[in-house]
């Protein structure tokens, strides 16, 4: 009985190990690519960008990420994310459509951009006059400071 219990044991642990490992390797696969996003509705991307940075996934900007979508950088940590030459980040203050459609400034959801952003972009956005309606733009040589190159 003893000999069954521990060839059990060795099994159970074999295929823990083995799950573990392929678990690893699909994980270190994944990867987000993001190329034409032009952002949406503030929690929507909120929870995203959460689930995107508890994952493990990578992210490759690949083009535009645009609005609320730049929120993923305050979730997933700087080495999980990289950017190509075409990478293009654009920041503003958040709104919401009045009953004619119109923008009409939303102080909340600008709060809740801010404080999901990393400190480097506090003092990049504060460099161009803050979150306002019209979008400001962080890409080329700029962003390659702050973020690492994505291998070819």
């Amino acid at each position: 009985m003893r000999k069954h219990a521990r060839t059990m044991l060795g099994w159970m642990l074999f295929v823990m190990v083995y799950a573990l490992f392929l678990t690893d390797a699909n994980t270190a696969k994944a990867e987000v690519v993001i190329r034409a996003d032009h952002g949406g509705q503030i929690m929507q991307y909120f929870w995203r960008s959460q689930r995107m940075g508890m994952s493990g996934e990578k992210v490759v900007v690949d083009g535009d990420c645009l609005s609320a979508c730049t929120i993923l950088f305050g979730f997933v940590p700087p080495e999980r994310i990289c950017v190509t030459d075409k990478a293009k980040l654009g920041f503003h203050a958040a709104w919401h459509p009045d009953e004619e459609g119109r923008p009409v400034y939303n102080s909340a959801g600008t709060q809740l951009l801010w404080q999901s952003y990393p400190p480097w972009f506090h003092t990049w956005i504060k460099k161009r006059g803050g979150l306002k309606s019209k979008m400001i733009y962080l890409e080329g040589a700029e962003l390659a400071k702050m973020y690492q190159r994505c291998p070819r």
